[in-house]
Parts: C-alpha cells; sequence; structure tokens
C-alpha cells in the first residue's frame, strides 16, 4: 500500500471517478477570456451538424442551368446538344483540436481529503475545458494560416471573404471571391472550388464608412439581394438552406448599433429591446464577438447559419480520454479532450455576406 493509502494504480479510477460529477458540485468563480463566446455556446450546440466519418467533408452544388432553355420557332430543330457539367464538388478537411489536463501523483495525495481533491480536478478540468473553447472560438472567424495550413479551420472569413483589395463598392456585388491566408497571401479556390471561374458561386459583398443609417440600409439590401427562393416547378426537387440569420459584428460595434439606435425616437418598428441587452435590426440579431474585435476592416458580417454551419464528427466532439500515465514521468496523469470538425459552406450566394470599410 502506497503512502497516504491511495496506490498509483488507483490513482486513474480516482481521477476519472472525480470528474464524472464535478458538475453536479458547488461552482468555481473564474475569470475567461472572452466574452460572448458565441460559437461554441449556441453556434455548435444549437446548430451542431453532425456527418459520416472519412478523411474529409464533401458537399455538392448545381451551378446554375445548363444553358439549354431557347424561344424557338415550333418546328424549329436543334443542331447541338451539349451536356454541360453543373454538378461542382467542395471539400473541407478534418481539423483536430485538443486541450488537456495534469495531474500529478503526489499532488493527489497532498490533497486526499474529499473537497480539497474535488477542488483540486475541478479546476484543472475547468481550465482545459475552457482553454479549448477559447481556441475554438478564436479560430471561428479566421482562415487558415496559409495556403498549406491543413491544422486549422476554414472559419467564417474563408467562406465569406470581402471584395478585393482596390474594389470599392458601396452598393454591394456578388464580389466575395478572394480568400487572404493568415500570412497576406491569397486564394480564389475556395472549399475546392474556384471563385473565380464560378461567378454564381460567389457570396455577396459591399464597403461601408462606419456605423450609421448608410450601413444599415446595405444590410437591408444585402438581406434582399441574397434571399434567393427556387423556381416553383423544381422547388419539390430542391433543398433549401435553414434561414437562421445572424449579424455578426465586433463588441465595439455592437455598442456603436446600441448608441445609434437608443439615439432616436421610442417608435423603432420593434428594432430595440427595451426589456434587454439584446438588439435586433430587420428581426435579426445582431450579436458582437470577440473574435471581430479590433479588425482592420470593421466587417459586419450577415450569417445564414443553415448554409455557413459547422460539421462535427458524430464520435469526436469534446471527448475525453481515460487518464494516460506518463511514459516518462510516472508520476504525472493526463487526461486529454478532443475535437474532430471543421466548417463548410456549399451555396456562398445564399450563405450571407460581409460589408466592411475598403482595403
Amino acid at each position: 500500500m502506497a503512502a497516504n493509502g491511495i496506490p498509483p494504480s488507483a490513482i486513474p479510477d480516482l481521477i476519472k471517478t472525480t470528474l464524472a460529477d464535478f458538475k453536479d458540485r458547488d461552482k468555481m468563480a473564474a475569470a475567461w477570456n472572452f466574452r460572448n463566446p458565441y460559437f461554441v455556446n449556441e453556434v455548435f450546440e444549437k446548430d451542431k451538424y453532425q456527418t459520416q466519418s472519412g478523411t474529409s467533408v464533401e458537399f455538392r452544388i448545381v451551378r446554375g442551368g445548363n444553358g439549354s432553355a431557347r424561344h424557338a420557332g415550333r418546328y424549329a430543330t436543334r443542331t447541338n446538344h451539349n451536356v454541360v457539367d453543373t454538378m461542382r464538388v467542395g471539400t473541407a478537411p478534418w481539423c483536430f483540436a485538443d486541450a488537456e489536463m495534469i495531474y500529478e501523483m503526489f499532488e493527489i495525495k497532498a490533497n486526499r481529503s474529499p473537497a480539497k481533491l474535488a477542488s483540486l480536478m475541478d479546476e484543472r478540468a475547468i481550465a482545459c475545458w475552457a482553454d479549448l473553447s477559447d481556441e475554438i472560438e478564436r479560430r471561428a472567424v479566421l482562415t487558415p494560416n496559409d495556403s498549406s495550413d491543413t491544422e486549422n479551420p476554414l472559419g467564417l472569413s474563408y467562406w465569406l471573404p470581402m471584395l478585393n483589395s482596390g474594389v470599392t463598392d458601396y452598393a454591394g456585388q456578388f464580389g466575395g471571391q478572394t480568400a487572404t491566408f493568415g500570412d497576406g497571401t491569397t486564394t480564389t479556390t475556395i472549399g475546392g472550388i474556384s471563385r473565380a471561374n464560378e461567378p454564381l458561386l460567389r457570396n455577396w459583398a459591399a464597403c461601408h464608412t462606419g456605423v450609421g443609417p448608410s450601413l444599415f440600409d446595405t444590410i437591408r439590401r444585402g438581406m434582399i439581394m441574397t434571399n434567393f427562393r427556387p423556381p416553383r416547378n423544381v422547388k419539390q426537387m430542391y433543398t433549401g438552406p435553414t434561414k437562421k440569420l445572424r449579424i455578426l459584428c465586433s463588441l465595439t460595434n455592437q455598442a456603436e448599433y446600441s448608441r445609434l439606435v437608443n439615439s432616436g425616437s421610442d417608435n423603432r418598428n420593434g428594432d430595440l429591446s427595451p426589456f434587454g441587452t439584446e438588439l435586433n435590426f430587420s428581426g435579426v440579431r445582431v450579436i458582437g464577438i470577440d473574435g471581430l474585435e479590433g479588425n482592420a476592416y470593421n466587417p459586419f458580417y450577415v450569417v445564414n447559419f443553415g448554409v455557413f454551419r459547422p460539421i462535427v464528427h458524430s464520435d469526436v466532439w469534446f471527448m475525453e480520454d481515460e487518464p494516460l500515465r506518463d511514459r516518462d514521468q510516472r508520476t504525472v496523469w493526463t487526461v486529454g479532450v478532443t475535437c474532430w470538425y471543421n466548417y463548410i459552406c456549399d451555396n456562398p450566394r445564399e450563405a450571407g455576406f460581409v460589408v466592411h470599410t475598403p482595403r
């Protein structure tokens, strides 16, 4: 029997048992990095989409018509019958994220009273889960670091890129075709599909000069321009996206929007909620997130989370491992937490849009 009555062989079960019920015990104070972890708290929690296993995720979209429609005379013949490939296949690789909590044998023995041991394990678990959540939240709006980066996810600014550098358009256009990586390099092949060659697969984008009435006029225009409906005769064969619109901006811009709507009269057509801090515009929530704070181009993303959405591996999402004894440090046990996921956007024209200051 080991000192203090806890043999090393019993430590893995002790860790598992203590962690298993830590959520039911008294809460612990903690200081958080992100004020509003919207992706972790809502997008993954409510809109999580599970899919099959495999080395990557595939999605398919029919790119418009086949060019065969015409008006002609009753007896007109066709001289050519062109078969046009209208199917485009996109891909998104799985990305891997993990964190770990570390427990040391003598630390456990020193805190062997039930209350002290539970407190120690709770602290390590909270710190581990919080760190992994922060990392997922931080990367959610970003592009990969460069064209060869397969470790980081394909975030919001990858799938809904701004207008090209040097293009200034306050009216808006379907000009979102060039993703900019973290190192400043660019690509027009997004999700395996060339947007340079596919005008129908570009997202809408526009410029703004600051938070004011003209910005929200542009956002209203963008909502109209991206509200596509299928023709009645193909509607039964078409699976359209679920409308889950949200307006995402920095916390600073959210505060400025709040100031703007509060500076007017009380008749605001329901855009201002007098009973809470959450604001709407045209019935769509305006959400400030940390990930957009300090962005040089002050983007407002209007996102349909029925089209741009996370893909989560059905078996590996905040998956907690068994306690593992370190091979080189025999007094140390590690519990890993793993996520396997990415984002996809299978229809950029309906996924939403971005309004930003000129680049």
